[in-house]
């Protein structure tokens, strides 16, 4: 589901997943790394990445009991149990030490998070001097003005269980009230729109779909492999964002 990065040679989605973590490393002009803590991992893509390429140690923290033991048997075929660990845990309360990362990664995690401060808050408190914060997530861009446009974000935060959204001017100034030397910010909504229009046309084959099944009872519809409010807000994503409401954005804080 993570948006890839599209440019005039980019062929299909798995070029794209690849390029995206290159065009944001190249953001942050990361040369090497040393230790690593993905927030909010997934199944490891991020994290895999970083320990083959930049022959990181890196440690997953996510709070998915399934996405981590997919991630560990990721980790077991590709050879890279020693290099990269999970953990299962609330990405705002880790226990781990302070500065103890040289990069904290958080790829299309940080707009699940209630407390944003707090997030970054965290972030700061786990790197070394010197350190970087990188982040690739969704990000408000204009104010809803019409119901039309507020029905399609609030449909977009139902189904993708957004509980808020930073702002770039937040996202600066939060860096800077909490301690980040500098706090840099690029919009690269353009290059993740073939992706976001991809998740809008399997959105609208769901919602067919999801029509013809919606006189079932509610206990069979949860344990379909889609919700049918998902369904609606990955149609909804790809309006708002052609509408302008909200961008995607790189950010990256250096301690």
């Amino acid at each position: 589901m993570h948006f890839g990065y599209w440019d005039a040679h980019t062929k299909n989605l798995s070029q794209a997943l690849a390029l995206h973590k290159t065009k944001l490393i190249e953001f942050a002009e990361i040369k090497e790394v040393s230790k690593v803590l993905d927030m909010g991992c997934g199944v490891g893509g991020g994290a895999f990445f970083l320990a083959e390429n930049y022959h990181a140690e890196v440690l997953g923290v996510n709070i998915s009991t399934a996405q981590l033991k997919e991630a560990r048997i990721y980790a077991e075929k590709k050879g890279l149990q020693e290099k990269v660990r999970f953990l299962e845990a609330d990405y705002l309360h880790t226990d781990l030490p302070d500065n103890s990362y040289d990069l904290i990664w958080a790829v299309e995690s940080f707009f699940h998070c209630i407390d944003k401060e707090a997030f970054i808050q965290e972030a700061f408190r786990l790197l070394k001097p010197q350190g970087k914060l990188v982040m690739a997530d969704y990000f408000i861009k204009n104010q809803t003005k019409t119901a039309k446009d507020k029905k399609l974000m609030d449909t977009w935060f139902e189904g993708f269980h957004i509980p808020n959204m930073f702002n770039e001017k937040l996202i600066r100034d939060t860096a800077e009230y909490i301690g980040f030397k500098s706090a840099k910010f690029k919009d690269v909504s353009q290059q993740v729109l073939p992706s976001s229009k991809r998740l809008y046309q399997l959105g609208n084959l769901g919602s067919i779909a999801g029509k013809s099944i919606q006189w079932l009872p509610k206990s069979i519809l949860k344990k379909l492999p889609f919700q049918l409010a998902h369904t609606k807000a990955t149609v909804a994503q790809y309006q708002a964002l052609k509408n302008g409401l909200w961008q995607y954005g790189f950010v990256c804080m250096e301690n």
